[in-house]
């Protein structure tokens, strides 16, 4: 009988092992599932940051290359306007001196 009475408790006790076992497990299983979404929200953070960060440096260098370009473009038209100038002072002196000449000549 005693051998009964210890077979019985040998598996009370591993049926009590057993439980807390599964208890064990799933603390684990649940404690890993809330350190990998505080993770992945770390690495989301982490990323909307870094992008950030590289808009903002994509956009200063854009506005870098526009006031580039814009002083360059006011570099040509202004060499445009002074090309056109000189060319219409020497139209008007040739069309005075021409209107000169015919007057002079009557």
């Amino acid at each position: 009988m005693d051998a009964l009475i210890a077979i019985k408790q040998a598996e009370d006790e591993a049926d009590e092992i057993k439980r807390q076992a599964a208890h064990r497990a799933r603390d684990i299983v649940l404690t890993a599932e809330r350190e990998g979404d505080e993770m992945l929200r770390n690495v989301i953070k982490e990323a909307q940051h870094n992008s950030r960060l590289l808009l903002e440096k994509a956009e200063h260098e854009a506005e870098k290359e526009r006031a580039l370009l814009l002083e360059q473009h006011e570099n040509q038209k202004q060499l445009l306007v002074n090309g056109a100038n000189a060319e219409m002072k020497k139209a008007v002196s040739l069309i005075v001196g021409k209107v000169v000449a015919l007057n002079g000549n009557r």
